[in-house]
This record gives structure tokens, sequence and C-alpha cells, in this order.
């Protein structure tokens, strides 16, 4: 009956506390970072995406990116991974953290812009796309 809050429950049961904090202080710190950004205000969310492919991206696909890689380690099994890097950055301010947690994900090959819904984007396609569209409903 409880299935999904049982396999929940299993894949974080091994997170450290202080990769719970981390994770919390990365995602208040995002979400003040986007509201910055729809003020036009000066925010992290620019300065990192500047010069990228996603330069002009939408502040919601930008969190929409932010919310689904912590996500993605959690449901495909790798949440002690996760900690492992997160864990690493308890002694890193909110910026620093931010930054360095991003730049990680860019360094894997994990690209916010890929989470553009602008028209024209990959994300609007609906060709399947091997080396692109890996996602269940492709398959």
């Amino acid at each position: 009956m409880w299935t999904y809050d049982e396999q929940i429950y299993d894949s974080t049961f091994g997170i450290s506390h202080d990769c719970a904090l981390n994770l919390q202080r990365f995602q208040k710190y995002g979400t003040v970072q986007a509201i910055l950004r729809n003020a036009g205000e000066n925010n992290q969310i620019t300065d990192i995406l500047a010069g990228t492919p996603g330069a002009g991206m939408l502040t919601d696909d930008f969190l929409a990116y932010m919310g689904d890689f912590p996500a993605g380690y959690v449901q495909y099994g790798h949440a002690t991974e996760f900690c492992k890097n997160w864990d690493d950055y308890s002694e890193l301010n909110d910026q620093d953290m931010f930054t360095a947690a991003i730049y990680y994900e860019f360094n894997a090959g994990n690209y916010p812009w890929e989470y553009s819904t602008a028209a024209g984007s990959k994300i609007q396609s609906s060709v399947i796309d091997t080396t692109y569209s890996g996602r269940q409903w492709t398959w």
C-alpha cells in the first residue's frame, strides 16, 4: 500500500544530516537568487549562466534544473554518492556552495540549459533523439 513512501524512505535513509542541511541551504539560496533575477536585480543565476547556452533561459526552467538534479541521485539510488560531495559543502558560504554544486553538475555533463522550455529547445521537441531523449516515455 505504501510502496512509493517506502521506496523514498529506503532511498534517502543513508543521507547524512549535513547533506540534508546543505541541500536545504542550496534550495533556499537558489530560490532567493531566482526572486532577485525575476526582479531584474544582480543574482548568482545570471552570473553562472553568463556566456553559456543558458544565458537567456527562464528562471523557472533553472529552478526545475535545481530541483531535478538532486532528486535524480535519490531516484536512481545514488543518494550516498550525492552526499559525499554535498557533505564537503558544509564549510562553504551559501554563494560558494551554490556555485560549487552547479559547476559540479556542469562538469558531470548535466547542464541547466537542457531544461530550457523556450520555443525550439530540445525539451520541446517530440522527435526521439537517442542521445538526449532517454527518458522513460521514449522507450
